[in-house]
């Protein structure tokens, strides 16, 4: 610890080097994160049925589909399906949109095909005996479901926006792969940008008072910081993906390496100034923090057997 400790104060200026190093490559991996909101990120991983699912939507230029429950105290009813056949038009209407399933805009009348121009009490019952014939249930009282399916190859998450903004107004509910990949992309970008900067203020201001002094607090808390940003960059440099596993690790870095800086800090400034002091404050809680990183590496190497792509790169 004293030899550490007496190298650090003779030659700072080679640990400056080496982490002036370590932050400029982080800020380039930084730049080269790609955030993936897929479902299958998270949960799902490299196997035979993934694949054949890829394979199929490719042979077939099936899309992807968003289910919206649009909910009106008029249906069922002549108001109630006109007022969700707009909508429908609407949303057939947005760049990437296939094709809307939902109130039918022709029936069987008899052995004729019409179109549903008029709302009226027989032209409800042809809807709703068509209605009966589908595969799901479309309606019930109050509510009626809606299938978006999607055009393949198109930007996804930039229709599934469209789509909440059109339903601006309307009470309704979505669900689908696409909308829910959508919301995790936000929830990344709400992690990064909110929680993250949220939680370094409440570290920074309790290790402050603890501490007595904002100096103190802030050389406790940026060596973890620093470690975090070390993190991402290594993810962004080794080609892994920013999932709503992944983007979890700054914050866990921060967490667990903060207190391990706050015990040395603490423990130095009970001591004299200088290598002494600092030998002194290692050798109380040196091989702690030691044990304690060890320990939580080898508590996330532990993911790496899981068969889950984000577990695995968590880990």
């Amino acid at each position: 610890m004293e030899k550490y400790a007496q190298l650090a104060a003779k030659k700072p200026q080679l640990f400056i080097a080496i982490i002036m190093i370590m932050n400029v490559l982080a800020i380039i991996g930084i730049f080269m994160l790609r955030i993936n909101p897929k479902v299958e990120q998270i949960f799902g991983g490299e196997n035979e049925t993934m694949r054949n699912l890829e394979r199929m939507e490719k042979i077939f230029q099936s899309g992807e589909e968003i289910g919206i429950l649009i909910y009106d105290e008029d249906l069922p009813g002549p108001e109630g399906f006109r007022k969700v056949l707009e909508i429908q038009k609407k949303l057939e209407n947005i760049d990437g949109v296939k094709k809307v399933v939902g109130v039918p805009e022709k029936v069987f009348k008899g052995f004729r095909i019409v179109d549903v121009k008029e709302f009226d009490e027989k032209m409800v019952s042809l809807i709703e005996n068509m209605l009966s014939h589908s595969p799901i249930k479309r309606y019930d009282k109050g509510w009626f479901f809606l299938t978006v399916i999607l055009k393949p190859d198109i930007n996804e998450a930039k229709v599934a926006r469209s789509v909440e903004e059109m339903l601006k107004g309307t009470k309704h509910s979505i669900t689908g792969n696409v909308y829910i990949e959508q919301k995790i992309f936000d929830y990344i970008l709400i992690i990064l940008f909110s929680f993250l900067p949220a939680i370094v203020v409440i570290i920074l201001t309790i290790f402050s008072i603890r501490l007595g002094s904002i100096k103190a607090g802030i050389f406790s808390i940026a060596p973890a910081g620093m470690a975090a940003g070390w993190s991402l960059g290594f993810m962004g440099l080794s080609g892994f993906e920013l999932s709503l596993l992944t983007v979890l690790v700054p914050i866990f870095v921060i967490i667990l390496g903060s207190a391990d800086a706050l015990h040395l800090l603490s423990h130095y400034l009970e001591t004299e100034r200088g290598p002494k002091g600092m030998a002194k404050a290692l050798r109380v809680s040196g091989v702690a923090i030691i044990m304690t990183t060890l320990t939580t590496m080898a508590g996330f190497l532990s993911f790496l057997p899981l068969p889950a792509k984000g577990l695995k790169q968590l880990g």
